[in-house]
């Protein structure tokens, strides 16, 4: 329908996305750009009731930055059209894209928006006015004309308008220089007290105490578990075997007398026949009494012929000792076909025959060595067993077991020797335990003794197994030995904590609460900077300032840095602001 001014008024059923709506009636009044206050309210009569949303046109044209708004464009139409809209008791918003109407608009409690599509989907409602204020009659002067009491109370009323539409009183040349002056005063000692402030830092340097901390726990490895379970401390162990082969000599200790010299003397041929006869070297001769010692000739001779022609020859025992050592007359024994052709007899005794002591194996001596041997076995099969281990595997000595395959002695028993050699095969069993398992084990109990805030030197992180105790029951194997952890703990120290309780403190007041508050292995170093801030503190006095900041820690936490280093080195907890 038209209105006044050229305005129209649609009635919206239909929401943005085509349906159909009739809880409240939606107007929709488009006027043009120079649209008057009485043209607006003739326009807002039409609509009936529910809600209204004014399109403002863009057919004026823009108006120059500086030039002054028709009176009827700003905060006087919008509020003519604030008191229709309450008059008829609509619901009333603004569309339009000028960013001053829009502005004017929140001033006067209309929602403004850019397009009637936005003013559809969003909701709305009118908001309180912030120009319906009237300020309070001034109190009446009897001696003061009525004339001049209402021209007051008019410049009162309409100076909000004003001021919203952009008229501003000038200031005084002298008032804008005074509060120049002093806002560059203020400028220069608020920059002063923030140097003072933030331009301070410090180092701080601490050297936590480092305590021992170890724990033992006690593991069970079994044959016949696959894998490791640390809630019931137990491990995996493998059974693994190797053949060795050793070889040993030792030096004989028994002492026996054994033959040394063969004894010596002469015999006497004598021919039993008519021609003569040769002795050759060598002609065995022998005593007939008691047991037979043996003799031979160590020289060749001749019997003369004739019978009962003698010759003396030289003889020496054929086994060296004492045995050789005979009485006269007791040699009468030829061996040999001479035997039949002559006799022999010894005139006097034979001497010489000496004994001495020589060195004999004794079965002690081949227990030794074969000890000795098993021993040495056991270390060699220790490093045969381990290139079959796996990575992390360990074998404790305790399940090292040897079964003897083979074994050569090269002298009997009482045989005099100066040494006996032992060549000793055997098989060597053992059983193979996951170490990576038992040392994380470990190390995890250990952890759960670290105090707080403390931290373990992994490079002092040490594991030590203890002796096992090897039982089986069948096929079953059953190992049980001790697992030690031991570390040293640095007791850890927290920067933030360290800034927040020294600020603003003097060098000796904060070195003395940090050595009250933290256990230091050593004296906390604490030095100020930069060099040439401090002096320039002290000289100009900033006594004014709330806190002191001259020969202090910095207020600001941010300005300390703290150190934090284990026995001499920076650790990786060194922090910087």
């Amino acid at each position: 329908m038209s209105v006044a001014d050229g305005a129209s008024v649609e009635v919206e059923t239909h929401t943005s996305d085509g349906q159909t709506y009739d809880a409240v009636a939606t107007h929709v009044v488009q006027v043009p750009a120079e649209v008057t206050a009485a043209g607006l309210r003739q326009a807002l009569r039409q609509c009936d009731g529910g809600r209204a949303i004014v399109l403002i046109g863009r057919g004026a044209p823009r108006r120059r930055r500086g030039d002054r708004a028709p009176a009827e464009s700003g905060l006087v139409l919008l509020q003519s059209l604030r008191r229709q809209a309450d008059a008829q008791g609509l619901e009333v918003a603004l569309v339009t894209r000028n960013e001053r109407l829009r502005a004017q608009a929140a001033d006067v409690g209309i929602p403004a928006f850019g397009t009637v599509q936005g003013a559809q989907e969003r909701p709305w409602t009118l908001a309180p006015s912030h120009l319906d204020y009237t300020p309070p009659n001034p109190g009446r002067d009897l001696h003061q004309p009525v004339s001049v009491q209402r021209r007051g109370r008019l410049a009162a009323r309409f100076r909000t308008v004003r001021l919203a539409a952009g008229d501003r009183r000038p200031t005084p040349w002298w008032l804008e220089t005074a509060l120049l002056l002093a806002v560059l005063v203020g400028a220069i000692a608020a920059l002063s007290a923030m140097a003072a402030f933030i331009v301070p830092s410090a180092e701080v340097r601490l050297v936590p105490a480092q305590e021992p901390l170890t724990e033992t726990i006690t593991l069970t490895a079994r044959s016949d578990v696959e894998t490791a379970s640390a809630s019931q401390l137990l491990l995996p162990a493998r059974r693994i075997g190797e053949r060795v082969e050793v070889e040993g000599t030792v030096l004989a200790t028994g002492l026996e007398y054994a033959p040394d010299q063969p004894a010596q003397g002469a015999v006497v041929f004598t021919n039993r026949r008519a021609e003569p006869q040769e002795i050759p070297v060598g002609t065995v001769v022998a005593t007939a009494t008691g047991s037979n010692v043996s003799f031979e000739t160590i020289q060749p001779a001749t019997l003369p012929p004739g019978v009962g022609s003698q010759v003396t020859v030289p003889i020496q025992a054929l086994q060296p000792g004492l045995a050789g050592n005979v009485r006269a007359f007791t040699i009468n024994t030829i061996e040999g076909s001479l035997a039949v052709t002559a006799n022999v007899i010894n005139p006097s005794g034979t001497s010489g025959g000496t004994v001495k002591q020589v060195p004999v194996v004794k079965q002690a001596d081949k227990d030794a060595l074969r000890a000795q041997l098993e021993q040495e076995a056991r270390q060699k099969a220790y490093v045969a067993l381990g290139k079959l281990l796996r990575e992390g595997e360990f074998v404790p000595s305790e399940t090292v077991g040897t079964l003897v395959l083979d074994e050569t002695f090269d002298r009997f028993t009482d045989e005099a020797a100066d040494e006996v050699t032992l060549r000793l095969r055997l098989l060597a069993t053992a059983l193979a335990v996951d170490g990576t398992a038992a040392d994380e084990m470990a190390l995890q109990a250990l952890g759960q003794k670290i105090p707080r805030r403390a931290q373990m030197l992994t490079d002092s992180l040490r594991f030590n197994r203890g002796v096992a105790t090897v039982s089986q029951e069948g096929d079953v194997v059953t190992i049980s030995f001790p697992n030690t952890a031991s570390s040293v703990v640095v007791l850890d120290v927290d920067p933030a904590a360290v800034r927040a309780a020294i600020r603003g403190m003097t060098p000796a007041e904060a070195v003395a609460t940090l050595q009250r508050t933290w256990r230091l292995q050593e004296t906390p170093e604490l030095t100020l900077g930069p060099d040439w801030i401090e002096p320039l503190l002290r000289r100009l006095d900033f006594d004014w300032l709330p806190m002191q900041v001259a020969d202090r820690v910095p207020w600001l936490p941010f300005r300390t840095h703290v150190d934090v280093q284990f026995a001499g080195v920076s650790s990786d907890t060194a922090e910087t602001p």
